[in-house]
Formats: C-alpha cells, structure tokens, sequence
C-alpha cells in the first residue's frame, strides 16, 4: 500500500507527460541509494552517519562559533534549589531563532528540520539561578495520521477539530548531562503537559482549545523505554506507531538529484512545489518512479534490495498522549462534545508548580544515587567533533 495514493494518481498524469527523464538519469538516482544504504545495518548507525554528515556541512556556517558556555553545567546544584524559565524564541529578548536551531543542532542526535507546515512554537528553557539552558522544546501540528492515537479516539477524527484541540511536541531534547543527572527529559515532557502550556497554546493561535497533547519516542522497536515513560497521569503509552519510513538521503545530495536531474524530466514538478510534507513525498515518488521505470534488471533488483534494507533498520516509535486533565478530550477531539470537562481527581496536577514539584521530588532521588555512587556525568555530551562516545538516542 502506498503511503501517498495520490501520488500515483499524479504519476500516471507526469508519466505521459515526461520531457527527457532518460536511463543514465535513473540509474544515476538508483545508484546514489545503493552506495549509500549499502553499509548501513541499525537505526543508530544510520542517525550517527546522518548527523555527522550535517555537522560537517554546517561547520562553514558556524564558523568559530561555540554555544557551550551557555548550556547548563554545574551539577553541584541540587534539584529541590532549581528554578525555570521558558523562552520563547520568537519573542525573546535573549534567545531567538537561529540559537535555537544552531544550538539544538549540536545537542541533539536528530537532524532537525529549521521549519516545519502548519503551527510551530520553540522554547528553550532555562535553570534560573545559573542563567544556562537546560532543553529545547518545539511544538508543531500534530501527524495526519497515527494508528495508536484511532484506537484511542475509535475512529480517524475530523481534521477541522482535530487542529483545534491537539498539539505535537516535535522537539523535547535535555542538554546532556542534565538530561542523565536529574531526568531533564521527564522536566521538559511535564511542561509540555500542563496548563501553562495550553493556556499560552490557546493565547497564541487564536480559536484553539488544545486539550491533547501527543509526542513520540525518537526510537521506538529496538528501546522499550524512553524518558516520557513513568509520568503517569501526565502522559500516557498508547502503544507504537504502525508505519515504516525510508530513511532519506542526505538533503544535498537528494536535492541535487532531485532539482537538477530528475524534475528536469517533467514539465513541472511532479510532487508540487507547495506541497505539504514536500520532502518526504518527493523522496517516496523518486523511489516509486525508479522501481517502476528502471529498465537494468539488475541494477533495479540491487535499487530495491536498498529500499529494503534501509526500510529493515527504520523503527517504529512509541506514541505518547496527555489529556491535560480533562475527562472527555476525546469526544471533544471527535466534535460529540463542545464543553471540556476538568477531571475531579487529576486537573489541577497539571498545573506547572505541582509538576516541577513532582519532578524535583524524582530528580532528587535520581540526583542523590548517582552522587552516591560516583556516577554523576560532568562533560557536556555535543556534536561538535568526530568523535561521539556518548549514547546518541535523544
């Protein structure tokens, strides 16, 4: 099954439309996704090839610059004396939005994307006593479609007040080691959760009532446990997602490809310049137009044995959901119900206080152990060399 059905619609249309998509030109893109899934056998290998390609391109653009003065670093302060505060970039005084990507880059195992459709929101947090930053969180519009979030809802809801009332947290990624000494990941997770961050959802996109918010884990098959799990009744498991995506290429590389080869065989693009998730349906139509007009039997087995290798080391993710407290966010996400209904036993835990109260409670414990037993991490853990001996899953 397809993920785009249209994009078949639009291929039979482009196929009798073509200009001069020739062999060599095919075989050219074959061979570029060959040589480059050929050697690569596990996810994190995959990721770790794929961020170090990005960290050495960008190294030109971040010239000598270096964030690491500003991230936090003084593990002798005890959670139970930490304080936050929670920037928002676009109208910061102090951060704005080229640290956010520039130093989310190099904190981050993700490659992440600087834009994305549809609604977008970036924090940074910040431990107030020592003036550093201790995460990054970005919210955007929730996934078209995820099987975990129908078996919870029964049904696919409608996309109209599905917009209104959900929000995804795309980005919530702990400077390390803070994340380590003192569960910095559960920290951002329980913002992300409360009340303070639905009420300014709502201020700042005018007409939503956000009553569910949804992440997943950056891994999901190969680890059975991530830093949203032990939140209960903040946010809960639903279960992993049902797709298996292929990696990508490299954007240089796949972009070259694309803008000066292969849409050059079409009289427009084939995909649409406008397109939403644009990438991902570029790279999935290139893929789907290869396999079918590739004519090198050979060359075709060895493209597609690729595909299914790399399709082999994708994962399915763990799916994550809160209800803010409420106890029909479901029937209101599916239109059955207008008016949200405070739960009597669990609303008023998701006010920002009682959470940071409740995560310096399990940071504390945390904290103290490793202390105890010599295992508290002091070196910040960047992607700013070659060399990364440090867990990447985050």
């Amino acid at each position: 099954m397809s993920l785009f059905p249209e994009l078949e619609v639009e291929q039979s249309k482009s196929d009798s439309q073509q200009y001069e998509l020739s062999q060599s030109d095919l075989s050219y893109g074959a061979q570029l996704y060959i040589d480059y899934f050929s050697d690569i056998d596990n996810i994190e290998e995959h990721s770790k090839k794929i961020k170090l390609e990005r960290m050495n391109n960008r190294k030109s653009e971040l010239g000598g610059m270096s964030h690491e003065d500003t991230f936090f670093n003084d593990y002798n302060i005890h959670p139970q004396d930490m304080k936050f505060n929670i920037h928002d970039v676009s109208v910061s005084h102090k951060y704005n939005n080229e640290y956010f990507n520039r130093a989310l880059d190099i904190v981050s195992s993700h490659t992440n994307k600087d834009s994305v459709p549809g609604k977008s929101l970036k924090w940074i947090v910040e431990e107030e006593n020592t003036g550093k930053v201790v995460g990054f969180v970005r919210f955007a519009s929730p996934l078209m479609n995820s099987k975990p979030r129908n078996l919870r809802l029964g049904r696919a809801p409608e996309m109209v007040s599905f917009n209104k009332h959900v929000i995804m947290g795309f980005v919530i990624v702990p400077v390390q080691p803070f994340g380590y000494n003192y569960a910095g990941g559960k920290l951002l997770t329980l913002m992300c959760c409360s009340h303070y961050t639905r009420k300014y959802l709502n201020e700042k996109y005018k007409g939503c009532d956000i009553c569910s918010f949804e992440t997943t884990s950056l891994y999901g098959s190969s680890k059975d446990q991530s830093q949203y799990d032990g939140l209960k009744p903040f946010i809960k498991y639903y279960g992993l997602t049902e797709s298996k995506m292929t990696p990508f290429l490299p954007s240089e590389i796949f972009n070259d490809y694309y803008n000066n080869i292969f849409s050059k065989g079409f009289p427009d693009d084939p995909v649409g310049k406008n397109s939403s998730n644009r990438l991902l349906k570029r790279n999935t139509y290139v893929i789907s137009y290869i396999k079918k007009n590739l004519q090198d039997q050979k060359l075709k087995d060895l493209f597609i044995s690729s595909i299914d290798k790399a399709m082999d080391v994708t994962q399915q993710k763990r799916f994550y959901i809160s209800d803010y407290g409420f106890e029909n966010s479901r029937e209101v996400i599916l239109g059955e119900q207008t008016e949200l209904i405070p739960s009597k036993q669990n609303y008023h835990k998701f006010e920002l206080d009682y959470m940071i109260d409740w995560w310096k409670n399990k940071a504390t414990n945390r904290y103290e152990n490793l202390k105890k037993e010599g295992r508290l991490r002091h070196e910040l853990e960047l992607w700013n060399s070659d060399e990364i001996n440090f867990d990447i899953i985050r």
